[in-house]
């Protein structure tokens, strides 16, 4: 089932040349975000820094780019001026 998924997920995407994929640091954008970079290796990771985003998502965002070499695009939402 899964290996069906992430060909599923390959077929419907291959036809880019990079993906973005906005992470909050949560089990969904995280595991999209993954997947993504692990067959598109060019993906851009994007996640947005604001007051509403707990440190905790974006310290777990940072580790992973780290971890497995993302594109790490870090954006002040600014909401809070």
């Amino acid at each position: 089932m899964k290996k069906l998924i992430l060909e599923q997920f390959e077929k419907n995407y291959s036809k880019y040349n990079q993906l973005l994929i906005a992470v909050s640091g949560g089990v969904d954008s995280m595991t999209l975000a993954y997947v993504a970079h692990k067959i598109f290796s060019q993906t851009k990771i994007y996640h947005a820094i604001s007051p509403a985003v707990p440190d905790g998502a974006t310290q777990r965002v940072k580790a992973y780019a780290d971890k497995y070499a993302w594109h790490l695009v870090l954006i002040n939402a600014g909401e809070c001026r």
